[in-house]
């Protein structure tokens, strides 16, 4: 028995549901291509490896940054050991970005934004070449005050990016049921905003009042709102 979700004719778009397994679409006669909700497995050869290698990809570069970037943050300082390990992985992290979110050849993939034409998809790859760019506005900021301004603008980008990516993942693990990357996915989509709001009041009123036993749960929603990510890649 199959689950009851929605299956559409790859060639014209009709509702397959009522239609039994292995039959011809009754709207446009042709054979149909049930891959609207199907196991990642079940894909194309070629999608299951671009996606399996740009998800390693992702998680490798992911935690990396994580890990050098509380390296920098324990020592106080970005010395020369810490720039030349995070430069190759901001530009892994946009390169699995574009593995994972190519212009698949199906309408189903089409449907949840990854074709040729989709601005969420757009915004998504371009956005995140952002974090290089506001690393290396961090390396020159205090001998060029005026990268301020540049610094803010490529971590807005590369944030919105981020929510774009993590809703073109959702939509891909939806359609390849893969519930808990779905989970994952859709936590950091609503977490997210929540956690740099909350990151930049952390900063602004330091250690005042009640805020300081607040600060661990805080702290740990900020972590699991971030590890989501890789969490879903993997």
């Amino acid at each position: 028995m199959q689950p009851n979700v929605e299956r559409l004719c790859a060639h014209c778009g009709y509702d397959l549901r009522a239609t039994p397994a292995g039959r011809s679409c009754p709207e446009c006669g042709l054979g149909h291509d049930d891959l609207a909700h199907e196991p990642l497995a079940h894909m194309p050869l070629f999608m299951v490896r671009r996606f399996r290698n740009g998800s390693w990809l992702a998680v490798f570069s992911l935690l990396s940054i994580g890990a050098l970037a509380a390296t920098a943050l324990g020592i106080g300082r970005i010395n020369g050991v810490i720039i030349g390990f995070t430069l190759p992985f901001l530009v892994l992290w946009p390169l699995s970005i574009m593995l994972m979110t190519p212009a698949y050849p199906l309408r189903a993939a089409a449907m949840r934004g990854f074709n040729g034409r989709s601005r969420l998809r757009a915004v998504a790859r371009v956005s995140q070449c952002a974090w290089l760019i506001a690393f290396v506005c961090v390396l020159f900021i205090t001998r060029m005050p005026a990268l301020r301004v540049p610094l803010v603008l490529a971590i807005l980008a590369g944030l919105i990016g981020l929510g774009c990516v993590a809703v073109l993942m959702e939509r891909l693990s939806e359609w390849v049921c893969d519930t808990t990357a779905e989970r994952a996915f859709n936590w950091a989509i609503w977490t997210m905003p929540i956690s740099l709001v909350l990151s930049l009041f952390s900063i602004s009123i330091g250690s005042a009042g009640v805020w300081i036993a607040l600060r661990p749960v805080v702290g740990l929603f900020i972590v699991s709102s971030f590890l989501a990510l890789p969490c879903g890649f993997f």
